[in-house]
């Protein structure tokens, strides 16, 4: 038992990710930005100035969209703001959202560490370029595990991705942890409200956005790992038709263990807290009032309690904003269909995740490591009897079944790659080749990312480990492109330019182009569909010159061994 603890007390808090060095931004007081009056009032921003080719942005930082969710309103959905008087200054960062106290270096950075129920916050990023053309719209929502992050971190800070990509950037604080996600089968804490919460800021981008610039008939959600997932919830939910255009969802899906539960087993989690709060938990009212009694920081206690013992707060189906399970509402094409969606992972998304879990065996660090088949065996099969899946020795043996006992490396790379096909890599190949299937508009383009970063996303990720989870984050925000020559070199600094312009482009117009040498190709061909021994057609991210389009990649271990398991 108390291996399973650490196991998934590890695998939660590495879902946050942790970016070394930080952009050098200037501010710039020679060029104010307009005062912008949207709908609750007026807001005051800053100019700040990229080193690369001295681009100027325009940046309101910290608007509240959200009445702050205390007392009465803990655990429901959030409501809008309150209109304000004067000019609200929207210049330097606010609170972060309650989040797992088990990632301590998050709250160590001065942005993360000032945390509070009062975190209904957005930001708003735009070219300071003159223009009477509306700009669209990309609005960002940050990955953690649905437990940790926030937009005030430098990780997500979308600079270069607005002032290259002539994009304005919205990002948006949630609520996190029990705060966003307990559910307990009432209409008191009816689950999902971090999930409300994106959406009530969709709403807000909505209605206030066109004074910004912006084209509110043309905004793209998009987002990483848990953010990923929560992109392709909205993709699933009724409550968002209309509120978005196109959609990008990068290494996560709610179709997935960590992505979505059911109402049975997200009201045992919430008992769970009930437990470690001393509530009762055989009357859901006064649970509920019990639980909502609290203080701030026991809940967050209470929900590492909880996860130590084999809790993962997320999203739940089978409600209002979540009506069905998301295998059985993709396979049916109950979802926007007339969304553009361009999908992806990196080449090794589980080996951060299978380190951090088991060090003592998979660090790169290890000088000369000792490491053999009936190591991996064992170590896959008790990760996935703790995930609770079916026959965990035949996905051991599945993984480790053509690697020689003297490829050490080989070895702790099936353990990585059993952790990363099934938590992240096969859901959202699964996600995105079925909602192409089902598409309108055949605007679906998926990639796969198989250059790692000099710097990579995280620390730790460094030799065998490959193209971790985080690594596409590196690009998308820029850092080879403020670093170059510095700590990124030409290869890093290109990839980091073709992402910004293909993610960018497909805010434009549904379509990401030309990468670096190669014509980026949909999913699937027009009119074509996917048979059960198919798989998506991706986009293979190298270096410039090594692009290709490549067919039927996750055939062997998603379409033979996880399909059946894992999508029915």
């Amino acid at each position: 038992m108390t291996m399973m603890m650490k196991i998934i007390s590890l695998i939660i808090a590495t879902f946050s990710l942790l970016f070394i060095g930080q952009f050098v931004l200037a501010e710039d007081d020679q060029q104010q930005p307009p005062i912008v009056t949207i709908k609750n009032g007026k807001v005051r921003g800053y100019t700040k100035t990229l080193l690369y080719e001295k681009r100027k942005l325009f940046v309101y930082e910290g608007i509240p969209y959200g009445k702050p969710p205390v007392g009465e309103l803990r655990f429901k959905p959030s409501q809008p703001i309150d209109n304000w008087n004067g000019i609200y200054d929207a210049h330097g960062y606010r609170n972060a959202c309650m989040h797992s106290n088990l990632i301590k270096p998050d709250n160590e950075f001065p942005e993360t560490k000032h945390q509070s129920e009062d975190c209904l916050f957005l930001s708003v990023f735009r070219p300071a370029t003159e223009t009477q053309k509306k700009l669209p719209v990309m609005y960002w929502i940050h990955g953690g595990g649905f437990e940790t992050g926030t937009i005030f971190s430098f990780v997500y800070d979308p600079s270069y991705l607005s002032g290259i990509g002539d994009v304005i950037v919205v990002t948006v604080n949630y609520r996190l942890g029990t705060f966003g996600f307990m559910y307990a089968d009432d209409e008191e804490a009816p689950g999902n409200a971090g999930l409300y919460d994106q959406i009530l800021g969709l709403k807000w981008t909505r209605d206030n956005i066109e004074q910004f610039g912006g084209d509110p008939d043309q905004i793209t959600i998009f987002g990483q790992s848990a953010g990923g997932m929560s992109v392709s919830a909205l993709l699933l939910s009724p409550l968002t038709k209309g509120l978005f255009k196109r959609a990008i969802m990068q290494s996560g899906a709610v179709n997935s263990w960590m992505g979505s539960n059911n109402k049975n087993e997200a009201l045992k989690k919430t008992k769970l807290i009930a437990n470690a709060l001393k509530c009762p938990n055989d009357d859901i009212k006064q649970m509920v009032k019990c639980i909502r009694n609290a203080s701030a920081n026991d809940i967050v206690n209470a929900n590492q309690y909880g996860r130590n013992i084999g809790m993962v707060l997320s999203p739940v189906y089978g409600s209002e904003l979540l009506p069905k399970n998301p295998v059985e509402a993709l396979k049916n094409g109950d979802f926007h269909r007339e969304v553009d969606l361009m999908f992806g992972v990196t080449r090794n998304e589980g080996s951060v995740f299978a380190e951090v879990i088991f060090p003592k065996f998979l660090s790169p660090t290890i000088k000369n490591p000792q490491f053999t088949r009936i190591q991996a065996q064992t170590l896959i099969e008790l990760l996935f009897g703790v995930f609770k899946a079916k026959d965990p020795k035949t996905i051991a043996e599945f993984y480790v079944k053509n690697i020689s006992d003297s490829d050490v490396d080989g070895l702790r790379n099936s353990v990585n790659s059993a952790f990363g096909d099934y938590h992240l890599i096969c859901p959202s190949i699964f996600f995105g080749e079925t909602f192409a299937s089902h598409s309108e508009s055949n605007n679906v383009y998926g990639y796969h990312l198989v250059h790692k970063p000099t710097i990579s996303a995280i620390v730790e990720c460094v030799g065998y480990m490959g193209v971790c989870h985080g690594d596409d984050l590196v690009y998308l925000f820029g850092f080879p492109i403020e670093l170059r020559g510095i700590g990124y070199s030409e290869d890093d600094f290109y990839q980091s330019m073709d992402m910004i312009k293909a993610w960018s482009n497909f805010a434009h117009n549904g379509q990401p182009g030309k990468f670096g040498n190669i014509e980026w190709q949909p999913t699937l061909k027009k009119h074509s569909s996917l048979s059960s021994n198919s798989s998506a057609t991706v986009l293979q991210m190298d270096v410039r010159g090594k692009h290709r389009m490549v067919d039927n990649y996750f055939v062997p271990f998603c379409e033979n061994f996880w399909r059946q398991r894992i999508f029915v």
